[in-house]
């Protein structure tokens, strides 16, 4: 290589993308940080429930958020008097791919049980609906949650951030790549 090669620093501007998906990844982190743990009953035998222990699970803000969503299907085609939704429709409306959804919902439905699969009306597959042990994980959740919100509003605040626009840029950029996307 040439001397001036060497010699030549470019500033550049970190990508868009980098800066969303750095942004993206602290907040994951700080709510994981503080994400409450839950007692969740294991099988040692599937299918056998003489074999059955209790292990201690910290719930991960990626779980809150299939969890709420499945809460209420108000969103979904059939409505919230659905007894569930399947995957690639929770997929899609959490702006998740389905191959990701696939590996999450083995966590949530096969070891944890927060989520449970039911039959569909139509006899195509399972859908998939909030058990009751996910009730409890999602109300334990919640108040750590809102918590996080709230200490991050006031941080955010005295950083002269003001939250309320912040958010509503938040939405703008979310319609701009939803639509630049399809």
């Amino acid at each position: 290589m040439r001397e001036d090669q060497h010699s030549v620093h470019v500033e550049r501007e970190e990508s868009l993308c980098s800066s969303v998906r750095q942004l993206s990844r602290s907040v994951t982190r700080l709510y994981n940080k503080h994400m409450p743990k839950v007692i969740v009953e294991r099988l040692r035998v599937p299918g056998d429930p003489s074999t059955a222990f209790k292990v201690e699970v910290q719930i991960r803000v990626t779980q809150v958020a299939v969890l709420e969503a499945l809460w209420d299907l108000s969103w979904c085609a059939a409505g919230s008097e659905a007894p569930g939704v399947s995957q690639v429709e929770l997929a899609t409306y959490l702006g998740v791919d389905t191959a990701t959804m696939c590996r999450n919902m083995r966590v949530l439905v096969k070891e944890n049980g927060w989520v449970q699969e039911v039959p569909s009306p139509s006899l195509r597959g399972k859908l998939l609906s909030l058990s009751p042990a996910g009730r409890t994980a999602l109300l334990e959740a919640r108040p750590q949650m809102e918590h996080i919100d709230q200490e991050l509003n006031h941080l955010m605040t005295e950083r002269s951030i003001n939250v309320p626009v912040f958010r509503s840029n938040l939405d703008t950029v979310l319609d701009v790549l939803e639509k630049m996307a399809s």
